[in-house]
């Protein structure tokens, strides 16, 4: 039995992308009659055998998109899927959520193997695998995309995202309006996570005139043991520190644990703003102050994109910025003041 030809070999032989290959066998997007034509006897020649999703015709096929998020274990990439699913319903298209554990080489290789399936496009939220390397691979592929919550820097890559800037700007002078001086923040490396949420940070407190009392420890992975453990060498370095921004709820509930073995009050010792707005905000005892992000409209902005993208209804990458709001809960108070 010799090899299974495959889309990629078309693409070989027909001098194109794997991406243009599968859209002309499924009738989708427009071309030029010679590409057309390049890869219909490219395809005829290798003996591609033609699967079930390119044999369907547009008026009963019901599409698929892939939707890549970095783990499920944080409630945010949960929120978001739900608003991708409610808007592919409305679309009648599928949702394939995959995790891609923070891992480069892995998203590429899932979006490469969906892709000769059938898939038709994909939604990444995988913000800590989308270096510049990968972004000049996705590029490359020309498969239809849009990133959420996180710019894209590639002028032809749609992305839909939180004002991250805006939102540490509030979550900061939020504490510094109660009277911290001393805050800290935990976010992520500045090559995987939304820079502008250290930008955000540290301008506040610039405008302050406190840069002096900038501390910022940069996480690898969003985890509770991560937050848990940046927080306690916070702690332990600084004893006049009082306000602590961390870089989402999942974070955020880490400083709390963090907090609870060092026997400091939250908010009495350590005021503590988290981010998202996701439902551990609620069940976190004292419930979390936070930056909402509306997590569901990002997920739902995103398909719409993603659809048109996929349907030939735009033909040049779009920019959608969301904007945030504090959500005060009991995790701050204003400084504590002590006198003699």
């Amino acid at each position: 039995m010799g090899l299974r030809i495959s889309i990629h070999d078309v693409a070989r032989e027909a001098k194109v992308s794997p991406a243009t290959v599968s859209r002309i066998l499924n009738g989708r997007g427009s071309f030029s009659e010679p590409t057309r034509k390049r890869v219909l006897i490219a395809a005829r020649q290798l003996g591609y055998r033609v699967g079930a999703a390119e044999q369907r015709t547009s008026q009963d096929f019901r599409g698929t998109v892939g939707l890549l998020v970095p783990s499920l274990g944080n409630p945010f990439n949960g929120e978001l899927t739900e608003g991708v699913h409610t808007q592919a319903l409305a679309l009648n298209y599928h949702v394939l959520a995959v995790s891609t554990g923070y891992d480069r080489r892995y998203q590429l290789d899932v979006m490469d193997d969906l892709y000769v399936q059938g898939i038709q496009g994909f939604l990444i939220a995988s913000s800590a695998a989308l270096d510049e390397r990968a972004l000049d691979e996705i590029e490359a592929k020309e498969y239809p995309v849009v990133i959420l919550t996180k710019e894209s820097s590639r002028k032809n890559i749609s992305c839909v995202l939180n004002n991250d800037f805006r939102g540490a700007l509030l979550a900061t002078n939020h504490l510094l309006e109660l009277g911290h001086t001393h805050i800290a923040a935990i976010m992520m490396s500045a090559h995987l996570g939304p820079l502008d949420r250290i930008r955000g940070y540290r301008e506040a407190m610039r405008d302050a005139g406190l840069e002096s009392h900038m501390r910022v420890v940069e996480l690898e992975v969003e985890t509770i043991q991560g937050g848990r453990e940046a927080a306690q060498e916070l702690i332990r370095a600084d004893e006049s520190l009082s306000g602590l921004v961390a870089f989402n709820d999942l974070v955020a509930v880490g400083v709390l644990q963090a907090c609870d073995i060092l026997k400091k009050d939250v908010p009495g010792d350590i005021s503590i703003v988290g981010y998202d707005g996701t439902l551990l905000s609620e069940v976190t005892n004292p419930p979390l102050t936070t930056i909402s992000q509306p997590i569901a409209e990002i997920g739902q902005a995103g398909m719409s994109l993603l659809y048109n993208l996929i349907n030939g209804q735009v033909s040049v990458a779009q920019k959608v910025i969301m904007e945030p709001s504090l959500k005060i809960q009991g995790s701050t108070a204003k400084r504590r003041v002590f006198t003699l």
